[in-house]
């Protein structure tokens, strides 16, 4: 696979939807004002989360074009016991984003979800 340089194509980063206290709202509100910073052109955002929850709120802030979403079915929430969770979740927002990251896809992943996972 060739890979094009992130100066020509912008930089891709991909957030958990459910990772973080006040998910996913905070999470779609601060995807909401990186994509108003006027210094940012070449910046690819998407967010990891369940469908049916990630999806209303893109909508209802206007954010479902300039957003990727990528579906996930299983959440790691702060009280899952990360090695546990990792090896059972794989379909989670965090596994499904580390994946995207590690073949490629995306360039790095933000998440405030469960640290130790």
């Amino acid at each position: 696979m060739t890979s094009v340089p992130a100066k020509s194509r912008g930089v891709r980063v991909l957030v958990d939807g459910h990772g973080g206290d006040d998910s996913p709202e905070m999470v779609v509100d601060a995807l909401a004002l990186a994509l108003k910073e006027p210094r940012r052109p070449s910046l690819q955002l998407g967010i990891v989360g369940q469908t049916e929850v990630i999806g209303p709120l893109l909508s209802a802030r206007s954010l479902t074009e300039q957003v990727k979403l990528i579906p996930c079915k299983d959440v790691i929430g702060m009280c899952d016991s990360p090695v546990q969770a990792m090896r059972r979740k794989k379909d989670s927002s965090i596994h499904v984003g580390a994946r995207l990251v590690r073949d490629g896809d995306w360039d790095a992943l933000v998440s405030a979800g469960n640290t130790g996972a």
